[in-house]
């Protein structure tokens, strides 16, 4: 009778307690995504990051100079690698693959791309934003080598010289108003075709 009785309970936790391939799964291969891996997987938590086709923004920065630790400034490609690095060398999994849908209801979460559905415990959603592209001829090619997308981040390496904010609403207008004593010459360029609408 007991054997039978161990074998209902242990039915009976299978039920309950459902298992998962990992303990968590981070979507997002940024530096939030990448951060949240080095501290779960140091807390020894089986950890997967999924890595999509649209690559961090942090990517084409040409110089991060306000990122804690590297006071002569670190290329954004760089601080990804050594942020990548330091998760593999805790024992993170880093997957490439998009992610088509998430189920986040319930004790198992379920993460499903092109080729597989994957179970976690947790799911950290580190995405990002991707940012809308005006079509300029060139934007692509100077992508981190004059053309940035961040006006607090690289605003500071355009200082005394001429620049543009291309964009539109309120976030363009302060875009504009914080590099304005910065900058030589800062014309504005609110012009609904540039801006990719």
């Amino acid at each position: 009778m007991q054997a039978t009785r161990d074998g209902i309970d242990d039915m009976e936790h299978a039920l309950r307690e459902p298992e998962a391939e990992y303990d968590v799964i981070v979507i997002g291969v940024g530096p939030a995504g990448l951060t949240a891996a080095i501290y779960t997987s140091s807390l020894k938590l089986r950890t997967l990051v999924f890595e999509g086709s649209n690559p961090s923004r942090l990517k084409w920065a040409h110089a991060v100079n306000n990122y804690p630790g590297f006071p002569e400034g670190i290329q954004g490609a760089e601080l990804l690698r050594r942020l990548r690095e330091q998760a593999l060398k805790f024992g993170t999994e880093i997957r490439k693959g998009d992610v088509l849908a998430a189920d986040l209801i319930g004790d198992i979460k379920t993460v499903t791309t092109h080729d597989a559905s994957v179970t976690a415990r947790t799911a950290i959603i580190a995405t990002g934003i991707q940012q809308k592209r005006t079509e300029i001829t060139g934007e692509d090619r100077f992508l981190g080598a004059g053309v940035s997308y961040c006006v607090i981040c690289d605003g500071p390496l355009f200082r005394s010289r001429t620049a543009a904010v291309v964009g539109e609403g309120p976030e363009a207008v302060d875009d504009a108003k914080t590099e304005s004593h910065r900058l030589q010459n800062l014309p504005g360029i609110t012009d609904w075709r540039l801006s990719g609408k």
